[in-house]
């Protein structure tokens, strides 16, 4: 399971799908525009930006990999649910470990 989880969050960090396609979403751009005009040059709102990109991109990581464990019909509520259930589980299995906002994969 964290093999998925890793290519998906590598792809997603790519603009990648697991299955090789180009996202049709940019989690960069995304968040750079939620930082409005805020100065990147500041080391704190660089870490702040770094937090929050590795965060967003472990949850559609997590979500698109419980998305291809559910039948098509699953809702999204239910998708999320797998997602932070396949979360818990690698992080007591520790695989993943979260820290201070950011995400590093930890292998066993």
């Amino acid at each position: 399971m964290l093999d998925k989880v890793e290519a998906a969050y590598t792809g997603f960090c790519v603009g990648l799908r697991p299955d090789g396609t180009e996202s049709d979403r940019d989690y960069l751009d995304e968040e750079m525009r939620r930082l409005g005009q805020e100065n990147l040059s500041d080391s704190t709102i660089r870490k702040k930006f770094r937090a929050n990109l590795r965060r967003r991109l472990l949850r559609a990581a997590l979500d698109d990999v419980a998305h291809r464990q559910l039948s098509a019909r699953a809702t999204r509520r239910q998708i999320r649910a797998r997602g932070a259930e396949i979360q818990r589980h690698l992080q007591r299995a520790g695989l993943l470990r979260l820290v201070g906002g950011s995400v590093p994969f930890v292998g066993a």
